[in-house]
């Protein structure tokens, strides 16, 4: 008698437990609904909670296609908020976890492996160039561009002087840094391949997830390289001053707090183009091999656009060899017939945003932003373009209409200050 008293009575508190279970569960699915939410095709449960239009990135990436899982990971079966997000990544793209977001097949693999392999990443040519300036090597050449990058760098307990300068300055702009760690002029970007794939955040602005996207503003280009050579800065029309030289100009203040005042852009940008408009793909996003300095990266010159170009600087579409620019073309609806005469990169990379013009005449560089058509002028063969001594000067040693000089700009290292931020890679 006794024994089925305790039965009846487990049996009891066990439903009781059960209906309590099941309330729980009922008042969680008016919450947060239950069922197999679904995006591109597969059980998403995240997407029961992200349902605010400005949670959603759009476009390729957009919730319904990918949901949230397959860039930010976590657990998207769970309906707990502590469960679902658990082993998430707040970054996608950041090169440290890379092959799980951006690059898992099925994606992009490709590009993210030739992004980690490119300079924009690794920043072998700087520290080749720092250390050489700090006496540590005989000239640049002699650091090891395949074992000296950034990343090693920022990991090592006991850095050199010159390594320790790169820690606390360069290392806060290239791609393998965590926001956290990354440069206050860049710091909205994200790390990775959301810095040039994310939109930057206007000032004031809240929305939880910015767009994704292919098409690149210059404002992405515009943190990073603003800083060292300046030449995003040139480009814009922009120069820096010291705070107690502000009244030289009507000056302004760039967000990182930076006095700036303003002279004459660049003919390109007064022209309508963007940094994406020129450079190539291999120039942005380097091509699988790792360069030892940025002139052997960036393959685009001004004579690809401009001429006069050799036999080996044009050629036909029908021979192109370049997979990747035929992707590019078919995301964007466009094909190129076989005879079409194309322009090529310094490694035979086709500029396909450059057509020519009616009638064969000329040529017509369409931006890569929205397809407008800009006239391309081409250079003259005459007697200024063909001065004996002059070959080895660039384009722009004449063409340039302002640069900033040496003397204008300066570097200070204080070995006892600290990093922006928080190393992390």
């Amino acid at each position: 008698m006794y024994r089925t008293g305790a039965l009846v009575t487990a049996l009891l508190f066990a439903l009781a437990a059960l209906l309590a279970s099941a309330a729980r569960e009922s008042a969680r699915v008016r919450q947060l609904g239950s069922g197999p939410s679904r995006a591109g095709g597969a059980v998403e449960r995240c997407v029961s909670c992200h349902v605010r239009p400005d949670e959603d990135p759009g476009g390729a990436h957009a919730r319904v296609s990918l949901g949230c899982a397959s860039c930010h990971l976590g657990n998207p079966l769970s309906f707990d908020k502590v469960r679902a997000h658990a082993g998430m990544e707040p970054e996608p793209g950041a090169l440290s976890s890379v092959a799980s977001t951006c690059g898992r097949i099925g994606c992009h693999p490709r590009e993210a492996e030739r992004v980690a392999s490119s300079l924009m990443a690794r920043g072998s040519g700087i520290i080749g160039v720092d250390r050489f300036a700090f006496g540590e090597i005989p000239f640049p050449e002699s650091a090891d561009a395949e074992t000296n990058t950034l990343a090693m760098l920022i990991s090592r307990s006991d850095p050199t002087p010159a390594e320790d300068h790169l820690r606390k300055l360069c290392a806060g702009c290239h791609l393998g840094t965590r926001r956290g760690s990354r440069d206050d002029a860049i710091r909205g970007n994200g790390s990775g391949c959301a810095a040039c794939h994310v939109a930057r955040r206007k000032e004031g602005e809240r929305r939880p997830h910015p767009p994704v996207d292919s098409r690149i503003a210059d404002d992405r280009c515009f943190g990073c390289h603003s800083r060292s050579g300046r030449i995003s800065l040139t480009y814009q029309g922009l120069y820096e001053v010291e705070p107690n030289q502000r009244e030289m100009c009507a000056s302004e203040m760039l967000e990182d707090g930076r006095p700036v005042c303003r002279t004459s852009a660049d003919v390109h940008l007064a022209s309508g183009l963007g940094c994406v408009d020129c450079h190539l793909h291999t120039d942005l996003m380097g091509n699988g091999t790792r360069h030892a300095h940025k002139e052997q990266q960036v393959e685009i010159s001004c004579e690809a656009c401009h001429g006069p170009v050799g036999p080996e600087g044009e050629t036909a579409w029908d021979r192109v060899e370049d997979p990747i620019s035929g992707d590019l073309l078919r995301m964007r609806k466009e094909s190129r017939s076989g005879g079409e005469a194309v322009r090529l990169g310094k490694r035979g990379t086709p500029v396909w945003n450059l057509r020519p013009g009616p009638g064969g005449k000329g040529w017509v560089l369409f931006r890569k932003s929205d397809g407008k058509p800009v006239p391309v002028k081409q250079t003259p063969r005459d007697r200024n373009h063909t001065l004996k001594g002059h070959e080895p000067l660039s384009c722009s040693a004449c063409h340039a209409a302002w640069a900033p000089l040496c003397t204008t700009c300066h570097t200070a290292f204080d070995p006892a200050g600290k990093q922006i931020g928080r190393a992390h890679v």
